[in-house]
């Protein structure tokens, strides 16, 4: 509600606040005042998904391993072929496309936002294989060419060469935050749940896994690859 922006504007005047922590706070209000978007979507999204919705929308730093496409850089074509393959929705010629309309607000949600970073590890893998087939591929490489060229995403690739590395063991999301009492945290994601963790050790074993991962740039001009 527009009161109680203006309130806790005028306390953070009061109090005498730093502009960033300003800012932080009015965002909070903002995103406390707003009906969540995934609530129409509810059935759809999986429990253990509504926490990172909610805590990709305020991380300060992102950073991504993957082994195909992550959802939040899906283009519709792509989710919605991923959606296509879900056995328990077989029956349900829509879940597919909503499955793109969740991931492409999650994307707006997470590029949308000022002050975040993302880092964005792909597996070679993830650029060849053809999901969704040609058509859909090339305008997935498309988008990730454009998001590439953003000053706060940085998208890089485990080449094939590379072999055997401890970022292989599966795909996961560190989510950073500034704010000492937002803890930084893991999160993965398998078949039959997911999994969060804040333990120091995980953490640092994971961002020690993408530092030493000998990786190429994504080219925003060619995906050829040498093997």
């Amino acid at each position: 509600m527009k009161h109680n922006y203006a309130l806790v504007q005028s306390a953070c005047v009061f109090y005498g606040f730093t502009t960033e922590t300003t800012s932080r706070l009015l965002e909070m209000v903002d995103q406390s005042d707003q009906e969540e978007w995934y609530e129409k979507y509810r059935p759809d999204i999986a429990p253990w998904l509504v926490q990172l919705l909610d805590l990709e929308a305020m991380a300060d730093r992102i950073r991504i391993f993957a082994t195909l496409v992550p959802g939040v850089c899906q283009v519709p074509g792509y989710a919605e072929a991923l959606g296509a393959m879900n056995l328990e929705h077989i029956d349900d010629p829509s879940y597919a496309r909503r499955l793109a309309e969740i991931r492409a607000q999650r994307a707006r949600r997470v590029f949308g936002r000022k002050g975040v970073t993302v880092s964005i590890m792909l597996d070679e893998g993830a650029l060849l294989r053809q999901v969704g087939g040609a058509e859909v591929m090339a305008e997935q490489l498309q988008h990730l060419r454009g998001l590439a060229t953003r000053p706060n995403v940085e998208i890089s690739v485990l080449p094939f060469s590379r072999g055997a590395v401890a970022a292989t063991k599966g795909a996961f999301n560190i989510l950073e935050f500034d704010q000492p009492e937002e803890p930084d945290l893991i999160y993965m994601e398998n078949y039959i749940g997911a999994q969060y963790s804040v333990k120091g050790s995980v953490l640092n074993e994971l961002r020690s896994a993408m530092t030493a991962c000998c990786l190429r740039p994504f080219n925003s001009g060619s995906t050829n690859h040498e093997h």
